[in-house]
């Protein structure tokens, strides 16, 4: 017995084609909205799916440019609008992600990041503690680091260099 449709389907091929297709059809829709705290007050940004877009192709430019095709980009982070935007431009980039749990224990994190053979790990500013223990031990193959912080801005360091250099300014902005 066959199924009754409820409505027509669209079928995609890839992660890529979802999102593009997302943005002809809702482009100026809501894609996201960020909560933004100060203190007691509360405000909301809303992202279109045009500007998600166009700020998942900025940040997969400057992967591109950094070097990290044919690389394995591992994220830790909380549930925020800097974790999808390094996802989608893994993904939509063809650079492999590697999204981990925010939950795991330094050792557990650890374990991942040397198992998945991850080359960079993008994290979030709370994990700050976990990932200079896991960076001082050695035992990973992961040679830059980016740190998603609280002013909305991912910072870029290498294992060797201690200096920190900004690679996305703010939302808005886009990436430098």
């Amino acid at each position: 017995m066959e199924r009754e449709k409820y409505f027509e389907a669209t079928e995609f091929e890839n992660i890529k084609e979802l999102i593009q297709e997302s943005v002809k059809k809702h482009k100026e829709k809501t894609a996201f909205i960020i909560k933004h705290k100060d203190k007691k007050e509360a405000s909301y940004e809303n992202v279109s799916y045009l500007r998600l877009l166009e700020e998942v192709r900025q940040l997969g430019t400057k992967f591109y440019n950094l070097g990290y095709q044919n690389k394995r980009i591992a994220i830790v982070g909380r549930n925020r609008y800097e974790w999808v935007l390094a996802h989608l431009a893994n993904l939509l980039g063809g650079i492999l992600s590697i999204p981990l749990d925010k939950e795991l224990q330094v050792d557990e994190l650890e374990s991942c990041l040397v198992r998945s053979k991850a080359d960079v790990l993008v994290f979030d500013e709370k994990y700050i503690e976990n990932i200079e223990e896991i960076k001082k031990r050695g035992n990973t193959k992961i040679e830059n680091y980016i740190c998603m912080n609280k002013e909305a801005r991912v910072y870029f360091h290498t294992r060797t260099k201690r200096t920190r250099k900004r690679i996305i300014r703010s939302r808005t902005q886009g990436i430098h």
